[in-house]
């Protein structure tokens, strides 16, 4: 279990978590081991730092996403890399065996640019 979120024990891949309403799933970037001058970082501070991240890429949206014209100007895509408001969103990890891969679920309006 993460501090800020959930954690899922049972075999279950991203594709099985399905947003609702104005829902997006995000993964966000990952953040780096070691500092510009090379220190490593322990994991409870790149646990810290991964709350704070602000990018990553869009990899699931529900169908109501990004759909009012009248605030969103051009619709991202699935496989998009966003900017994102920070501490946004609902956090949750998929276990794949030693790996342990985090999403973001939020809301579209949380999604600040698209990333070209």
């Amino acid at each position: 279990m993460v501090a800020k979120g959930y954690s899922f024990s049972t075999p279950i891949e991203v594709d099985d978590v399905i947003p609702m309403e104005f829902k997006v799933i995000i993964e966000p970037d990952e953040v780096e081991s070691t500092t510009e001058g090379g220190l490593h970082l322990p994991d409870t501070t790149r646990e810290r730092i991964s709350y704070a991240v602000e990018t990553g890429r869009i990899v699931s949206m529900a169908g109501n996403a990004f759909g009012d014209e009248s605030i969103f100007a051009e619709k991202p895509k699935i496989g998009d890399r966003v900017f994102f408001s920070k501490y946004s969103g609902s956090l949750f990890e998929i276990r794949k065996g030693r790996d342990v891969l985090k999403y973001r679920l939020m809301n579209d309006k949380d999604v600040c640019a698209i990333l070209r």
